[in-house]
Protein backbone atom coordinates (compact mmCIF):
# COMPACT_ATOMS: atom_id res chain seq x y z
CA UNK A 1 0.00 0.00 0.00
CA UNK A 2 2.87 2.32 0.80
CA UNK A 3 4.34 1.80 -2.67
CA UNK A 4 1.04 2.79 -4.26
CA UNK A 5 0.89 6.02 -2.26
CA UNK A 6 4.52 6.79 -3.07
CA UNK A 7 3.89 6.24 -6.77
CA UNK A 8 0.75 8.40 -6.72
CA UNK A 9 2.63 11.15 -4.85
CA UNK A 10 5.47 11.12 -7.37
CA UNK A 11 2.98 11.26 -10.26
CA UNK A 12 1.10 14.20 -8.70
CA UNK A 13 4.37 16.02 -8.06
CA UNK A 14 5.52 15.43 -11.65
CA UNK A 15 2.24 16.73 -13.07
CA UNK A 16 2.49 19.78 -10.82
CA UNK A 17 6.06 20.47 -11.92
CA UNK A 18 5.14 20.18 -15.61
CA UNK A 19 2.18 22.54 -15.19
CA UNK A 20 4.27 25.11 -13.33
CA UNK A 21 7.03 25.03 -15.93
CA UNK A 22 4.40 25.35 -18.69
CA UNK A 23 2.82 28.34 -16.93
CA UNK A 24 6.17 30.06 -16.50
CA UNK A 25 7.31 29.36 -20.05
CA UNK A 26 4.08 30.24 -21.84
CA UNK A 27 2.96 33.34 -19.96
CA UNK A 28 4.89 36.51 -20.69
CA UNK A 29 4.61 39.38 -18.25
CA UNK A 30 2.40 41.38 -20.61
CA UNK A 31 -0.47 38.88 -20.69
CA UNK A 32 -3.34 39.00 -18.26
CA UNK A 33 -4.38 35.65 -16.70
CA UNK A 34 -7.53 35.40 -18.83
CA UNK A 35 -5.36 35.26 -21.95
CA UNK A 36 -3.01 32.62 -20.48
CA UNK A 37 -4.60 29.15 -20.45
CA UNK A 38 -1.68 27.70 -18.50
CA UNK A 39 -2.65 29.79 -15.49
CA UNK A 40 -6.22 28.48 -15.64
CA UNK A 41 -5.06 24.87 -15.83
CA UNK A 42 -2.76 25.45 -12.86
CA UNK A 43 -5.67 26.86 -10.86
CA UNK A 44 -7.84 23.86 -11.72
CA UNK A 45 -4.99 21.53 -10.80
CA UNK A 46 -4.61 23.34 -7.47
CA UNK A 47 -8.33 22.93 -6.78
CA UNK A 48 -8.05 19.23 -7.64
CA UNK A 49 -5.07 18.78 -5.29
CA UNK A 50 -6.91 20.61 -2.53
CA UNK A 51 -9.89 18.29 -2.98
CA UNK A 52 -7.62 15.22 -2.91
CA UNK A 53 -5.96 16.50 0.27
CA UNK A 54 -9.31 17.09 1.97
CA UNK A 55 -10.62 13.65 1.00
CA UNK A 56 -7.35 12.00 2.10
CA UNK A 57 -7.43 13.78 5.46
CA UNK A 58 -11.04 12.79 6.10
CA UNK A 59 -10.52 9.17 5.01
CA UNK A 60 -7.35 8.78 7.06
CA UNK A 61 -9.08 10.26 10.12
CA UNK A 62 -12.04 7.91 9.77
CA UNK A 63 -9.77 4.88 9.24
CA UNK A 64 -7.73 5.92 12.26
CA UNK A 65 -10.84 6.20 14.41
CA UNK A 66 -12.14 2.83 13.25
CA UNK A 67 -8.84 1.06 13.90
CA UNK A 68 -8.20 2.81 17.21
CA UNK A 69 -11.46 3.85 18.93
CA UNK A 70 -9.60 5.30 21.93
CA UNK A 71 -8.78 8.34 19.77
CA UNK A 72 -12.45 9.29 19.36
CA UNK A 73 -12.36 11.59 22.39
CA UNK A 74 -9.44 13.64 21.09
CA UNK A 75 -10.97 13.70 17.59
CA UNK A 76 -14.24 15.09 18.93
CA UNK A 77 -12.36 17.70 20.95
CA UNK A 78 -10.40 18.70 17.81
CA UNK A 79 -13.56 19.00 15.71
CA UNK A 80 -15.26 21.10 18.39
CA UNK A 81 -12.18 23.36 18.68
CA UNK A 82 -12.04 23.86 14.91
CA UNK A 83 -15.77 24.59 14.78
CA UNK A 84 -15.40 27.07 17.64
CA UNK A 85 -12.57 28.91 15.85
CA UNK A 86 -14.64 29.10 12.65
CA UNK A 87 -17.75 30.34 14.45
CA UNK A 88 -15.83 32.92 16.49
CA UNK A 89 -14.02 34.15 13.35
CA UNK A 90 -17.33 34.49 11.50
CA UNK A 91 -18.90 36.43 14.39
CA UNK A 92 -15.89 38.74 14.68
CA UNK A 93 -15.79 39.23 10.90
CA UNK A 94 -19.47 40.04 10.71
CA UNK A 95 -18.92 42.76 13.29
CA UNK A 96 -16.30 44.50 11.16
CA UNK A 97 -17.31 47.23 8.78
CA UNK A 98 -14.76 46.64 6.03
CA UNK A 99 -15.16 47.41 2.35
CA UNK A 100 -12.94 45.50 -0.07
CA UNK A 101 -12.53 47.33 -3.38
CA UNK A 102 -13.47 45.51 -6.58
CA UNK A 103 -11.04 47.21 -8.94
CA UNK A 104 -12.30 45.40 -12.04
CA UNK A 105 -15.86 46.74 -11.65
CA UNK A 106 -14.90 50.02 -9.96
CA UNK A 107 -17.05 49.15 -6.93
CA UNK A 108 -16.85 47.25 -3.64
CA UNK A 109 -17.46 43.58 -2.94
CA UNK A 110 -20.70 42.66 -1.22
CA UNK A 111 -21.10 42.09 2.49
CA UNK A 112 -21.08 38.28 2.19
CA UNK A 113 -17.81 38.14 0.30
CA UNK A 114 -16.25 40.59 2.74
CA UNK A 115 -17.28 38.57 5.80
CA UNK A 116 -16.02 35.31 4.26
CA UNK A 117 -12.70 36.94 3.36
CA UNK A 118 -12.24 38.50 6.78
CA UNK A 119 -13.20 35.28 8.57
CA UNK A 120 -10.78 33.30 6.39
CA UNK A 121 -7.97 35.68 7.26
CA UNK A 122 -8.76 35.40 10.98
CA UNK A 123 -8.85 31.58 10.77
CA UNK A 124 -5.50 31.62 8.97
CA UNK A 125 -3.98 33.78 11.70
CA UNK A 126 -5.27 31.45 14.42
CA UNK A 127 -4.00 28.36 12.56
CA UNK A 128 -0.57 29.94 12.04
CA UNK A 129 -0.39 30.93 15.71
CA UNK A 130 -1.34 27.45 16.88
CA UNK A 131 1.19 25.89 14.50
CA UNK A 132 3.97 28.15 15.79
CA UNK A 133 3.07 27.51 19.44
CA UNK A 134 2.89 23.76 18.77
CA UNK A 135 6.29 23.77 17.06
CA UNK A 136 7.88 25.70 19.92
CA UNK A 137 6.27 23.44 22.53
CA UNK A 138 7.38 20.33 20.64
CA UNK A 139 10.96 21.58 20.35
CA UNK A 140 11.13 22.49 24.04
CA UNK A 141 9.55 19.23 25.25
CA UNK A 142 11.85 17.16 23.02
CA UNK A 143 14.93 18.98 24.29
CA UNK A 144 13.91 18.39 27.91
CA UNK A 145 13.54 14.62 27.45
Amino acid sequence: MEKIFRTISIALLAISAVLVVWAIASTPDTKIPAEAPAIGYNLYWGYFLLGVAIVAAIVSAVVGLVTSPKGIKSAIISVVAIAAVIIIAAVVASGHDIQIPDVQNNAFFGRGETVITDASILITYVAMGVAIITAIYSAISDSLK
